[in-house]
């Protein structure tokens, strides 16, 4: 569920940026994607670690 999340998230942020013309994915460099995946992965972390949390005090 996290790194879902965190992915969802990159995709949701990732394919406009794409489809406006912003940057293109296709061109990143490993360097690159590292850069973008790692805020995705700690959101996802983040989001999952509340939710779990908020669950567990219901």
């Amino acid at each position: 569920m996290d790194v879902g999340t965190g992915a969802l998230a990159m995709v949701l942020t990732d394919a406009p940026i794409a489809g406006l013309g912003i940057s293109d994915p296709r061109t990143w460099s490993p360097a690159d994607w590292t850069s973008d995946a790692l805020p995705h992965l700690a959101y996802g972390l983040v989001t999952y670690g509340l939710i779990s949390v908020a669950h567990r005090h219901n």
